[in-house]
């Protein structure tokens, strides 16, 4: 989810007696994107990045803050599997 902080014009403006041929102002603010992940019982991880969300800073958040919650359970599931086969 992104969100945008800073302000926009939503209607245009000209100068009085001038024709307006543009109808909104140029967006000059930051984008802040947030990106989280989920289990039925609570929030796992949950980061606030400035600007847009790249695939480096997805793998970071991957890597440093999701895949030390997520490494035990598949690995569990993964020898009960082999033991019950």
């Amino acid at each position: 989810m992104v969100t945008r902080v800073g302000l926009t014009r939503e209607v245009g403006r000209s100068y009085g007696g001038q024709r307006l041929y543009d109808t909104g102002g140029i967006y000059r603010g930051k984008n802040v994107t947030s990106v989280g992940a989920i289990s039925l019982n609570k929030v796992l991880a949950f980061e606030m990045i400035d600007g847009s969300m790249t695939g480096e800073k997805f793998k970071k958040f991957l890597s440093q803050k999701l895949s030390p919650l997520l490494w035990l359970v598949p690995c569990l599931l993964w020898i009960i599997y082999r033991l019950t086969k």
